[in-house]
């Protein structure tokens, strides 16, 4: 729209949805330590859902209970409607794909394509379909399999290696897309790369769960934010309403987007804008238009 605001090209439907999910490292013991407390969140198909917070505030914890790493204390994970612990986990895991931070050490294979392989063949696909979700994934990351399938991945720039590494999340073609930190040391040429990456999956359909420290990279890419604040919800809802609170900082402990701190020294300057930009190209276009 005007203000720059990202839409999906879906209608928002709960793909997977945490239901009052409480989890507790170690029960029954002396360090027993609840870490999740009642935990209510959907992700829609075709929306980023940034899942943002301090360290230690529960993010990576929620984000292995939804491929099923991670089993509830109480409450329950759903996908498509379904609790995933009353199906096997090949289930769970065929549709939501995890990528975890700093994904390329876990590269290991001779070559790009095998390594991509490794998971639509440990889901027991037939090799002619293996090679079409490789080539496919590959595509996706903008990593053409007839350049880069028979590359060994030490040979690739920090960039690529990360790329290669979420061709193989994304050849097991999941519904679900969990990413941790996925742009945390690459340089501003591959961020954006992968920003547009994300933008195009979930433009495709896919519900994307990003999890990140950047409020920038969230005021660029998130549709929705939910803000957990040492284990539980502590602010929740569309990514704008969300990041332009004036009392954001003080509830999350977080600094707001580089944009919305500059709109709110501006406003104490006395020059008012017409709404808060959440990115540096909103400002820029504020400032054009006036």
């Amino acid at each position: 729209d005007a203000h720059g605001v990202k839409h999906s090209r879906l209608s928002p439907s709960p793909k997977i949805a945490v239901e009052a999910v409480c989890h507790i490292y170690d029960a029954g013991m002396p360090t027993r330590r609840q870490s999740l407390v009642d935990i209510d969140i959907e992700f829609a198909a075709g929306q980023i859902h940034a899942l943002v917070g301090t360290s230690g505030s529960g993010k990576t914890t929620l984000a292995q209970h939804l491929n099923a790493l991670l089993k509830p204390s109480r409450g329950r994970i759903l996908l498509d409607a379904c609790d995933i612990w009353s199906r096997d986990l090949l289930w769970t895991r065929r549709r939501v794909g995890l990528v975890f931070q700093f994904p390329e050490l876990q590269l290991f294979a001779e070559t790009v394509a095998e390594d991509v392989a490794f998971g639509p063949r440990n889901l027991g696909y037939d090799a002619e379909r293996v090679v079409e979700l490789v080539a496919r994934a590959l595509d996706w990351v903008g990593l053409a399999s007839e350049e880069f399938g028979a590359r060994m991945p030490l040979s690739l720039s920090g960039g690529e290696k990360r790329r290669a590494a979420l061709a193989g999340v994304l050849a097991m073609d999941p519904d679900v897309l969990v990413l941790d930190e996925p742009t945390a040391g690459l340089d501003p040429r591959s961020t954006h790369a992968m920003c547009q990456l994300f933008a195009q999956l979930a433009a495709d359909g896919k519900a994307i769960v990003l999890i990140t420290h950047d409020m920038d990279l969230v005021a660029q890419l998130a549709h929705r934010i939910s803000v957990l604040h040492r284990g539980t919800i502590a602010i929740q809802g569309a990514a704008r309403s969300v990041l332009t609170r004036p009392d954001f900082a003080e509830i999350t402990d977080l600094s707001p987007p580089t944009a919305v701190q500059l709109a709110a020294h501006l406003g104490q300057l006395g020059i008012n804008l017409p709404y808060t930009p959440l990115t540096l190209t909103e400002c820029e276009n504020l400032f054009i238009a006036s």
